[in-house]
């Protein structure tokens, strides 16, 4: 069986899901990870990279960088796996690599192109979540399919829980498609259909207000527990809260603001 060397691009913990599970295959061999250079924040691979698991090369990756083209070229990679990047690789630098570049992409794909598709469906209302395996062009998350699938979620917790099960209920058919998509038949598909966008949900987005539904209010909650704290507009006030009830049950340590039908309970 031929080993696959693999080069990965990522910035979060859901990239580094994928890099175990591919890291653990008999097909694939991790040898090169890069993520984004950014200033004030640092990457999840820039945080564990002193004590990282895998025996791999970790470097940043920008387009003026020439030795992430010299790794490519020294650890011979085969393909290229962009999970969860945050830097736009340009045309140009895909011209320059001349070796297969996929993605994998955390929507069904034409819906919800673009860097934010979880909190963007959260906000929806939506409880069918999908993930895409496509090729990388210059034209973001406009690449043929190699593979997508769709989930049910009944109930959402938090944008970690999606990401998680869009990882644990597909990884192993990617990993065998990515493998027959480079030892086999390319078999790939245009995207289809209505396409969707999915910009970055703005904080002011996540102000909940007495005429937003229950449903809404609650999916404001969840995505705004990620940065820290949950805000309400009611009578003219913003009132900042740290917790909410998605039970909705009256409580002593929740404050009750009415909503246009029915009620959220925030905990300060």
């Amino acid at each position: 069986m031929k080993i696959i060397k693999l080069g990965i691009l990522g910035d979060y913990l859901w990239s580094d899901y994928f890099v175990k599970s591919l890291t653990y295959s008999n097909k694939f061999k991790v040898v090169l990870i890069c993520h984004s250079q950014k200033k004030n924040i640092k990457t999840y691979f820039e945080k564990y990279k002193k004590n990282h698991i895998y025996n791999v090369s970790i470097c940043p990756f920008t387009e003026h960088n020439y030795n992430f083209l010299k790794l490519i070229k020294k650890y011979r990679v085969d393909v290229i796996l962009s999970v969860a990047f945050s830097t736009i690789i340009s045309k140009k630098m895909l011209n320059k690599l001349n070796i297969p570049i996929l993605n994998i992409h955390p929507s069904y794909l034409p819906n919800w192109r673009g860097p934010d598709p979880i909190r963007r469906q959260i906000l929806n209302g939506d409880n069918v979540y999908g993930i895409t395996l496509h090729q990388l062009i210059s034209k973001i998350d406009s690449g043929n399919i190699i593979f997508q699938k769709q989930i049910v979620i009944d109930q959402i917790k938090s944008i970690e829980q999606v990401l998680y099960l869009l990882y644990f209920k597909n990884i192993k058919q990617i990993i065998n498609k990515l493998y027959v998509y480079m030892v086999g038949i390319k078999k790939i598909k245009k995207q289809e259909g209505l396409v969707s966008y999915a910009p970055f949900v703005k904080k002011s987005e996540l102000i909940i207000s007495e005429e937003d539904t229950v449903k809404l209010a609650t999916a404001k909650a969840i995505l705004s527990k990620n940065i820290g704290k949950i805000e309400i507009c009611s009578k003219g006030r913003i009132f900042v809260f740290k917790d909410f009830n998605d039970i909705r049950e009256e409580s002593k340590n929740y404050h009750k603001f009415d909503l246009l039908d029915g009620k959220i309970f925030l905990d300060k």
